[in-house]
């Protein structure tokens, strides 16, 4: 900063005792004013603080996941955000992913159970209802938490990351957003976005466009809020390392968490379409389609991997840079299920037009299950993990884990991990639920 002192001129009525009066006292001005933005700062820092603060909540969990054919009870920990009077807590789905059993301490340090609302792994974002008949003054207003407009954000802003590092206190770290718009792309070379998988058959950002940050987060601080020196909730940090951290956009949060309040899970529309930008394509216009997944509702009505999609229900579209792949499939998703998409296309230098008709999109993991007394662990098959594993239909279980030692392991042939079990004792399996109602009938 420079002071205005060091362009006064010395004039002949100005004798040099009242010039350097003069000086001292544009000095102290300056110094003075030096003093007061910094005092400012951080009185804005201590308002942020103390507007979420007392809405911040550590979150404590057992888990019931499966590895080597058996199940496996842990604990795990997050951050999370009380959003509304009633006790919502937005948090992270890989921080509450499996667990069974929530408790939540809050800012005066009570400690209280949860229970689970719902989970949406395609955003990493969940919400925990807090019991609140446990409190010491179960008529007492919560703290409360406002979701700001992440959309005004800009590079360079200061924000707050709260959280509860390593499962210790809550803290606070100040940085400053370096981008709005971070996506993942797929390697070196290769702009567009790539899947995100948090956890096996898990994909997750589909939809996410991060703010990416440098306020410090550690393991702990997954699911606490990113905030604005107005002391709104912008961000959900999820991710952290390497002096970088990256939080979902409080805009995306507000309609997930909003959508899991009202009816415990996120319902969008799907087509079966992949998009890759037309960066560095020669193309002038639309966006390419990337891949078309087979019997999706858009190979049905004629689309093909190649094809260039320059219209959407008669609006153009042109994507012209990887930033905005999620938009588009956001765009797609957030319709009504069984709504219909009209798309005009190019293949060959030639216009063609298609109606398609949207599906519900199904979850990417399905639920699994111990068989303890087989020595094994099995998963629902979704069309997803169909797809994934290449598999021409999704009857029977997919077997996830064998227990050395076990029923399983010992069989002639030996199970393994990924086989498909579509028979037990003669009898056809559909499903997870008519596996597990085979093996009550044989273990009875």
């Amino acid at each position: 900063m420079r002071f205005p002192f060091t362009s006064l001129r010395m004039s002949g009525a100005l004798t040099p005792a009242k010039g350097l009066l003069a000086l001292s006292l544009v000095a102290v001005s300056a110094v003075g004013s030096l003093a007061d933005e910094r005092y400012g700062f951080r009185a804005r820092i201590d308002l942020a603080r103390d507007k979420v603060f007392p809405a911040l909540v550590n979150i404590k969990l057992v888990t019931s996941h499966y590895w080597g054919g058996k199940e496996i009870k842990g604990q795990a920990v997050g951050s999370g955000t009380i959003i509304t009077p009633e006790g919502h807590v937005l948090t992270n789905q890989h921080v509450t992913n499996n667990g069974r059993r929530f408790r939540c301490t809050l800012s005066d340090k009570q400690e209280i159970s949860a229970e689970l609302v719902g989970e949406d792994p395609l955003t990493d974002l969940a919400v925990l209802k807090l019991n609140l008949e446990e409190l010491k003054d179960p008529g007492e207003p919560l703290p409360v938490a406002k979701l700001g407009d992440s959309d005004k954000l800009e590079i360079g802003d200061h924000v707050l990351a709260m959280g509860s590092p390593f499962a210790l206190s809550r803290s606070v770290t100040l940085g400053v957003v370096s981008n709005t718009e971070r996506v993942f792309a797929g390697g070196l070379g290769d702009r567009d976005p790539d899947d995100m998988r948090l956890e096996r058959g898990q994909r997750t950002g589909l939809f996410t466009r991060w703010i990416q940050h440098d306020a410090l987060i550690n393991p702990g601080n997954s699911g606490g809020p990113l905030v604005n020196l107005d002391g709104e909730v912008v961000g959900v940090n999820e991710l952290g390392g390497w002096s970088m951290g990256f939080a979902i956009p409080s805009n995306l949060a507000k309609q997930v968490a909003d959508a899991l309040v009202a009816d415990g899970e996120v319902k969008r529309s799907w087509i079966g379409v992949s998009f890759k930008s037309i960066e560095k394509t020669g193309l002038k216009k639309g966006v390419l389609v990337n891949s078309v997944v087979d019997d999706s509702p858009a190979n049905r009505s004629g689309i093909r991997s190649g094809d260039v999609v320059t219209q959407i229900d008669g609006e153009s579209v042109t994507v012209r840079f990887a930033e905005e792949i999620p938009l588009l499939l956001k765009t797609i998703a957030d319709r009504e299920i069984g709504s219909t998409v009209e798309v005009r296309y190019i293949r060959d230098d030639a216009e063609h037009d298609a109606v398609i008709v949207t599906e519900k999109l199904e979850k990417d993991r399905g639920e699994e299950r111990d068989l303890r007394a087989w020595g094994l662990t099995a998963m629902e098959i979704t069309t997803f993990c169909s797809r994934e594993h290449r598999l021409d239909n999704k009857e029977g279980v997919l077997v996830t884990g064998v227990r050395p030692g076990g029923g399983a392991s010992l069989a002639k042939p030996p199970l393994g991990r990924d086989d498909v079990i579509k028979k037990v004792a003669g009898v056809k399996i559909d499903d997870l639920n008519g596996f597990i109602e085979q093996y009550e009938v044989i273990m009875d």
